[in-house]
């Protein structure tokens, strides 16, 4: 996997859109579900849920660097396991952050 997200030397945010394969079942959604539930440290779930109209998951999740990032999605057991494709990858700055109404998780 070859992600390029190199520009962002900073915590940001990043939008995972997961799209659920023909292979989808139950025990290795859940692996997916808790996988997301327990990252701690450099890079932590802050959303997990269902897409709307849409076979889809979206998570959101604070990512030190690029490097984790990386080994986040390559961890991921559902990814492995081949019941949910990255489908799409959506950086945001913390522009977003500052603007914006609503505050992550990880902000006091």
């Amino acid at each position: 996997m070859n992600i390029i997200l190199n520009h962002f030397k900073e915590p940001h945010l990043v939008i995972l859109i997961f799209k659920q394969s023909q292979n989808f079942n139950t025990k290795e959604f859940n692996a997916h579900k808790n996988y997301y539930k327990n990252l701690k440290g450099f890079v932590e779930a802050v959303y997990y849920g269902k897409v709307m109209n849409d076979n889809s998951i979206g998570v959101i999740i604070r990512s030190s660097c690029a490097d984790d990032f990386e080994k986040i999605i390559e961890n991921d057991p559902a990814v492995k396991s081949n019941i949910f494709h990255l489908q799409q990858i959506i950086p945001l700055t913390d522009n977003f952050i500052e603007n914006s109404k609503l505050k992550p998780s990880y902000q006091s």
